[in-house]
């Protein structure tokens, strides 16, 4: 058959050959031990807020979708699929009003940058004023 391996063909390297446990016949997961503090609660409850909306979303665009295409069905698949538009509407809006949110409060706790210029406060030159020249020098 096509498929199968000659002898000139190195050994195909398996990933899961690392984590493997021979006392069990299984992979072994490795364990992550996390801090739920690391994240504030108003953060949590927007991601997850915006994470269930968009799920959402993405199963009314999708049911919609095969309900139009495969049953021809307009009312439901044309309502499930506006639905599932308007929530993406929806979890993008939640998204900017929070990071408008968060964008403020961080910019209210910043000490006065007056007096500090980084690589991005300073204007860039404009190449394209600066070589009237035509590339010739």
């Amino acid at each position: 058959m096509v498929f199968e391996r000659t002898e000139h063909e190195p050994e195909e390297y398996d990933p899961e050959a690392e984590l493997r446990d021979p006392d069990t016949d299984s992979v072994t997961i490795p364990q992550v031990e996390t801090d739920e503090s690391d994240v504030s609660a108003e953060i949590a409850t927007a991601f997850w807020t915006t994470t269930l909306v968009v799920n959402v979303a993405v199963f009314f665009v999708a049911l919609g979708l095969m309900l139009l295409v495969f049953w021809g069905d307009l009312r439901r698949g044309g309502g499930l699929l506006l639905g599932g538009i308007v929530l993406f509407g929806l979890a993008v809006r939640r998204y900017r009003a929070f990071r408008a949110k968060t964008d403020a409060e961080s910019d209210s706790e910043r000490p006065d940058r007056t007096d500090q210029t980084s690589k991005t406060d300073s204007p860039t030159p404009d190449r394209s004023a600066s070589d009237d020249s035509g590339g010739t020098q």
